[in-house]
């Protein structure tokens, strides 16, 4: 028995008679082989979802959206154990399971399409790293891999708001193990992550401000990746007003008073990797009056901000853009702003553009009569981890970034 000694988890001794993943994956799969055993009721099932596919990937995108649609999630591990799932056939008929329940039944049935798959042990609590990990069944979660076209891919049947093709944010980047009896070699690996350019966030803005200080907006915005399954999370399941309060509440740093006049959301229940929504908004005090003149900020949406990005001083770990704390995604951005026809700007902000090996951003302003045209575009290069030694770099970067962000109109009222 081997005494593993070393922070891990919530515990700080380990105990472990495992010697190598590999024996951990055939463990895991002595425990679970019955389980996925194909019967009458999943070969008749299998039968219906691919009546009319054609392709791999239709049985693949038919199987995830039975589960995802049919099979509740539970948390809760029951009926065996933590580690034992049901009979896929239980599973089917009870119409309930946990991860390595759905995963059995998804595996199920591709294996009746004869498409090569194992299951995979996650453990969401730990990221970017495959050193200095005990060896043992630390797990707390299970994905199916499956291979197509000589490449692995994996689904994870507990998301349903995106598709087969895509892992939701837990999943990324954590350690996994495929549980493959025949890989003698077996070791764990980092499932795959998306970044910036999977994540965008494109917007629409109709703007108005009036002379009694009145702000209205207009806004459409299309948002794909992992942040269309934040904002399917936010809103699914709950009542058209409890979706405009909850669009208050994230608008609220924008705008002190504001309220949202109203919010569509369309195809929500979807399993798309992207949302459409539009929504209307007024705020009241948005103007600063001195004198014959008034100063307006317009607060543009997805605007880089301090907490945006590491601040302190000194860096020692490498930095990781694309983690929970950091919601920077490639973005675009169009606005029209119509002010009153009787004042007049005084100065127009001068249009920026940056490009570095993090990535490049412009933004233009123009004036045509009584109407402010803002183009913004950001795209961030953050696939890797960012060395320490560029810390520095990137602060600048993103803190040039964040004061072209800053928007101040100045307009002479005078009539």
């Amino acid at each position: 028995m081997k005494l593993l000694s070393q922070n891990y988890g919530k515990r700080k001794v380990n105990y472990s008679t495992f010697s190598s993943w590999s024996q951990i994956s055939n463990w895991f799969y002595d425990l679970t082989v019955s389980k996925c055993q194909s019967t009458i009721e999943i070969k008749s099932l299998a039968d219906s979802l691919f009546a009319f596919c054609k392709t791999p990937e239709e049985k693949v995108y038919k199987v995830h959206e039975y589960i995802t649609n049919n099979i509740r999630y539970s948390y809760v591990p029951f009926r065996q154990s933590g580690w034992i799932p049901q009979n896929s056939y239980e599973v089917l008929a009870s119409k309930i399971g946990d991860c390595k329940d759905m995963a059995c039944l998804g595996k199920s049935l591709l294996d009746i399409a004869n498409i090569k798959s194992y299951l995979v042990l996650v453990n969401t609590d730990i990221h970017d790293c495959t050193t200095n990990i005990p060896i043992g069944p630390d797990f707390n979660h299970c994905i199916l891999s499956y291979s197509l076209n000589d490449q692995n891919h994996f689904v994870d049947f507990t998301s349903t708001n995106l598709p087969p093709n895509m892992l939701p944010r837990q999943d990324q980047n954590s350690v996994g193990l495929i549980i493959d009896p025949n890989n003698k070699d077996n070791n764990i690996f980092l499932l795959p992550q998306d970044f910036p350019d999977k994540r965008k966030r494109i917007r629409k803005i109709q703007a108005q401000l009036e002379e009694n200080g009145i702000f209205q907006e207009k806004i459409s915005t299309i948002r794909t990746g992992i942040f269309s399954e934040e904002f399917k999370n936010s809103y699914k399941n709950i009542s058209y007003e409890k979706r405009k309060n909850l669009l208050q509440k994230s608008l609220s740093n924008s705008y002190s008073d504001i309220c949202v006049d109203s919010i569509y959301i369309e195809n929500l229940n979807s399993q798309s990797d992207s949302i459409y929504y539009f929504y209307h908004t007024t705020a009241k005090n948005t103007i600063s009056f001195s004198g014959a003149n008034a100063i307006f900020q317009l607060k543009i949406p997805d605007r880089i901000e301090a907490g945006d990005f590491p601040a302190e001083e000194n860096r020692t770990l490498p930095i990781d853009m694309n983690r929970l704390w950091y919601s920077i995604s490639n973005c675009e951005l169009l606005c029209e702003l119509t002010f009153p026809s009787k004042w007049k700007i005084l100065s127009i902000p001068e249009n920026f553009f940056i490009e570095t090996n993090f990535g490049k951003y412009s933004i233009e302003f123009s004036l045509k009569d009584n109407v402010f045209f803002v183009k913004r575009k950001a795209i961030f290069n953050f696939n890797q981890n960012i060395p320490a030694s560029q810390h520095k770099n990137l602060k600048d970067f993103l803190t040039k970034i964040s004061k072209a962000d800053e928007i101040y109109l100045i307009f002479s009222t005078k009539k």
